[in-house]
């Protein structure tokens, strides 16, 4: 649980790092090339886009390091939104690989049978009997 908690949070921290001057993964750039296809302003769709990635995914991280459910289906969540945008911009010749196999490995540990027992175990004994 630990591993994929700190892997949401890693991802937390490479949205924030684009949002700074120091951009090791060219994120920022590569989203700019992205929100081109927008009429708004380029620089806020991708520094709002590059903010709201970072929370989701730092609240993601915090949860599942408390075993909440709500954590794990918010993880999911990203994590197929992510794989799917990465994939895409690897597939027209952006090459995002390094975050394309961030996502898959988060993808991986989240879907094993021990994880997803363990959230679901925890999700019936947080919701009680009914």
């Amino acid at each position: 649980m630990t591993l994929i908690a700190l892997l949401m949070i890693v991802t937390a921290v490479v949205y924030g790092l684009a949002l700074s001057p120091w951009d090791p993964l060219q994120d920022f750039a590569l989203m700019n090339r992205v929100a081109s296809i927008t009429t708004f302003n380029q620089t806020a769709v991708v520094t709002g886009f590059l903010a709201v990635g970072a929370i989701l995914h730092f609240l993601a991280g915090v949860g599942l390091i408390f075993m909440r459910a709500w954590a794990w289906r918010l993880a999911i969540l990203l994590t197929g939104v992510g794989l799917a945008i990465y994939l895409v911009l690897d597939l027209t010749n952006r090459p995002a690989s390094i975050r394309l196999a961030l996502y898959a490995a988060i993808a991986f540990y989240l879907n094993t049978r021990a994880v997803r027992d363990a959230f679901l175990r925890r999700r019936s004994t947080d919701e009680g009997p009914t």
